[in-house]
């Protein structure tokens, strides 16, 4: 069982190194994303762990932006471009820390090869007010005073936002472990 941990942050590296430890079993390997906006020399001290590795192509990560979606599929590309075979990656952040033991969690993933753990809610049905997270105009990336207001007169004049194809809407969490095939299907469909 070989597991790869992607994990999106842009906090103390002390912090990561922490989770790191507490999974480092030799079942697992860390792909790190540090936010674009942070010193790559912050985390200096993982440089030297053998199966801890950045993600060359960095993003700006603004916060509930498309950012946080691409830094998770630069890391994706990287993982599976590795050349190293992979059981499942797991997306987390830097702040995140296990209850589970490491062994407890590689023990439940062998158990589960060809599942793929992903949470999710039908718009529809389930989670309506998500549907203005993607009918509405959004400026997340945008860095102006007065951007709210901005979205709001947007909103106010121009038409819903249409999607590009006919699809049923679910999302809910950021978070999921998944077959590396299964990820880069993702990334590929997008």
């Amino acid at each position: 069982m070989k597991i790869a941990c992607l994990i999106v942050t842009y906090t103390s590296a002390v912090q990561t190194r922490r989770m790191i430890d507490r999974l480092n079993n030799g079942q697992f390997d860390f792909y790190i994303h540090l936010d674009k906006k942070v010193d790559i020399k912050t985390h200096e001290a993982l440089f030297d762990v053998p199966n801890v590795y950045f993600i060359k192509d960095r993003i700006d990560i603004q916060w509930a932006a498309y950012s946080t979606v691409q830094a998770a599929f630069n890391g994706i590309k990287q993982i599976t471009s590795s050349g190293i075979t992979y059981d499942f990656i797991n997306l987390i952040t830097g702040q995140d820390y296990p209850i589970k033991s490491a062994t407890y969690i590689a023990n439940f993933l062998d158990k589960n090869v060809g599942k793929e753990f992903i949470e999710y809610k039908n718009f529809e049905h389930d989670w309506t007010e998500a549907y203005a997270r993607i009918n509405k105009y959004h400026f997340t990336n945008l860095r102006l005073v007065g951007k709210h207001r901005l979205e709001m007169i947007v909103n106010f004049f121009f038409k819903k936002r249409k999607m590009p194809v006919k699809m049923v809407m679910y999302g809910v969490s950021t978070f999921w472990t998944l077959s590396p095939e299964c990820a880069l299907y993702v990334v590929n469909y997008v």
